[in-house]
């Protein structure tokens, strides 16, 4: 669990059952710095092509879209990594 944050985007194919479980924790460890540079582009895609008038207006509604998106994501994955987590012994 140490190395997870660390190793995530270099993980190997789980070798057994017993690993599956590394893929979501991965998965769900890298969904948060996606999201936070997700927010960042718009934002900045934003303040290039788009007039000043409905800038704060986009950006918001860009950061409450992904907050969702990436919430969704997140639920998934836990829900997934619990599924591997209980499955493991079975």
């Amino acid at each position: 669990m140490i190395g997870l944050p660390l190793m995530a985007p270099w993980l190997a194919p789980p070798g057994d059952r017993r690993d599956s479980w590394i893929i979501p924790a991965a998965a769900m460890w890298l969904c948060v710095p996606f999201f936070f540079v997700s927010v960042w582009l718009e934002a900045w895609a934003v303040e290039r092509w788009i007039p000043a008038s409905a800038t704060q207006y986009l950006k918001a509604w860009s950061r409450q879209a992904n907050l969702v998106s990436y919430g969704l994501f997140e639920a998934l994955l836990a829900a997934l990594l619990i599924f591997c987590l209980v499955t493991i012994d079975a």
